[in-house]
């Protein structure tokens, strides 16, 4: 498969459009152009209490994608997780696949559909080359809350490792839910839980927040104020920052403009 298909999870815009635009811009240093767009909403924890419904809609993207001989590119976790959630549905309960091949109307090849899905983080980091250009993070210190459902797959394929051994950047990584599904029915609560993490990372002294969860970087910055006076500080200065954005910022010629710092609430000032 040499054709790409970026599955945009858009069910926070403005955060996905952030994450969008620096991942295409990233994947072209790597010399990855031809890529597609699909957008599906894939939402939050809620999403899930849809099943099959749910479930139908995802399966049914990611067989036409590898119908057209194309590897479907997934770029945020949350994303991730819903599809590790349907393949292992897939595997472990015959129910569930039997009625998905029902609406279907056709049989499901649950290996080579896992097989046409690809990480993009584990991409970038498979093809990411330091040149004379390279201008490292040593020196600096980032958090990087990483869903807690993800933590034994992170941890298998030595994620950190890899991630810190490239950038030349120490990494605390803080393995936590995230509560962005709380913003619409209980925001009081969002509030409560996200400003606990988000002080406990920074209390650690850490440079800014990394993430690959859009709903983590909804929440953190784009609701910064109201997580700030429900834990009444005074502090509202560490930025979260999407992996693409870490990426790209060690090429020379990224700057605050091209990553898009402008449009976070939070602007990170590094650069």
């Amino acid at each position: 498969m040499d054709s790409f298909v970026i599955l945009h999870n858009d069910f926070y815009p403005t955060s996905s459009i952030i994450l969008l635009q620096n991942l295409k811009n990233l994947l072209k240093k790597n010399c990855i152009n031809d890529c597609q767009i699909q957008q599906l909403s894939l939402g939050n924890k809620l999403s899930f209490l849809m099943e099959e419904r749910f479930y139908y809609k995802v399966l049914k993207v990611l067989i036409t994608i590898q119908k057209e001989d194309k590897q479907t590119l997934i770029c945020d976790s949350q994303s991730l997780i819903v599809i590790i959630k349907l393949i292992k549905k897939l595997y472990e309960e015959q129910e569930f696949k039997e009625e998905l091949t029902h609406f279907l109307k056709e049989e499901i090849d649950i290996l080579a559909l896992e097989g046409s899905i690809k990480f993009i983080p584990e991409i970038v980091l498979e093809t990411f080359k330091k040149d004379d250009n390279f201008r490292s993070w040593k020196g600096f210190k980032a958090a990087f809350i990483i869903d807690r459902e993800l933590e034994s797959f992170v941890k298998e394929i030595q994620f950190l490792e890899k991630l810190e051994n490239i950038l030349e950047l120490k990494i605390l990584p803080f393995y936590k839910d995230s509560y962005d599904y709380l913003l619409k029915i209980n925001p009081t609560l969002a509030y409560k839980m996200a400003s606990n993490d988000y002080y406990e990372m920074v209390d650690c002294g850490v440079d800014f927040i990394m993430t690959a969860n859009i709903g983590n970087f909804e929440i953190f910055d784009r609701h910064s104020k109201m997580i700030q006076k429900t834990a009444g500080r005074d502090d509202l200065e560490i930025p979260l920052l999407f992996l693409p954005q870490v990426f790209l910022s060690t090429f020379r010629d990224s700057n605050a403009t091209n990553l898009l710092f402008k449009e976070h609430n939070i602007p990170p000032k590094m650069l």
